[in-house]
């Protein structure tokens, strides 16, 4: 069964979330060769990162915890990738954010330079010190979303961090209404959660134990976010659903709630990439 995403034919519905075997050069390979659907890269900053100390993701009952600090190869190595892969590159989004607005914007303007299908920008990333991540800000998301209209030139979209209030979505979903928004994907990790080791002697990820979480957990969560967003955004904006996918069961829910293309993060990590191809073809 084929699947069409802004407008191209697909093979599968089932993609990688960014942040799971995307950050590597190899990992990309790997996904970009032995997967049928699109890919999408590891969120890529100005300038490559290490991310916090090791170990920042562990498996926990019902899904993982992660505290990865931004891990990447900097903008201009996935773009190359890219490149290299041209004749693969409509199967290709990049992800893209940044540690400050002025960093964001500088690299939007190198990611509109590739070749990608599209760009996915990360909103659920921090920005300044003293306020909360892009999405939660709804005045300084506005301002990105005018800038980042201006800047593209080819299919684009946002990630966003899950909402728990109607109010919330009603006040996202008007902002992306008015932009020039592809698609949108929802949702990325949960942030601020807290696990302790068995013997409840220390937390098991750096940033003293807070992280995002993942896996099964989350998939209520998610599916709440996609239905809600769907159903208050434009037709014409396509959406990526992502959050608790273990089962093609969960992917025929994500669908069923508004999403075109499902990605998939923790299972994907547990498992590997072949993972995606099973899922696919379960659905």
């Amino acid at each position: 069964m084929r699947h069409t995403f802004l407008g191209h034919q697909l093979k599968s519905h089932v993609m990688n979330a960014a942040g799971v075997h995307c950050t590597t050069l190899d990992e990309l390979s790997i996904l970009l060769k032995n997967t049928k659907g699109l890919i999408v890269t590891k969120t890529a900053t100005l300038h490559p990162r290490q991310g916090n100390i090791k170990p920042r993701y562990a498996e926990i009952p019902g899904g993982s915890i992660n505290s990865m600090g931004l891990p990447n190869l900097g903008i201009d190595a996935y773009i190359n990738f890219i490149t290299l892969n041209s004749m693969r590159a409509h199967r290709i989004i990049l992800s893209i954010a940044g540690l400050s607005l002025n960093e964001l914007i500088r690299v939007a303007h190198r990611a509109n330079c590739s070749k990608a299908l599209a760009i996915e920008v990360n909103l659920s990333c921090p920005n300044i010190d003293g306020k909360p991540q892009v999405a939660y800000d709804f005045q300084t998301t506005e301002y990105l979303l005018k800038q980042l209209g201006i800047i593209f030139d080819k299919p684009w979209g946002v990630k966003l961090p899950p909402y728990f209030d109607p109010i919330h979505f009603d006040q996202i979903t008007e902002l992306l209404n008015r932009s020039s928004v592809s698609f949108v994907t929802a949702i990325n990790s949960p942030g601020n959660a807290l696990w302790l080791d068995e013997d409840l002697k220390s937390v098991i990820v750096p940033k003293d134990g807070h992280g995002g979480i993942g896996g099964p957990m989350i998939l209520p969560i998610a599916l709440a976010n996609v239905s809600h967003l769907r159903k208050r955004l434009r037709p014409e904006i396509e959406m990526i659903g992502c959050g608790g996918v273990e089962t093609a069961l969960d992917v025929k829910k994500h669908m069923k709630c508004g999403a075109q293309i499902v990605q998939v993060g923790t299972t994907l990590m547990k498992y590997g990439p072949h993972l995606l191809n099973e899922l696919s073809a379960s659905v």
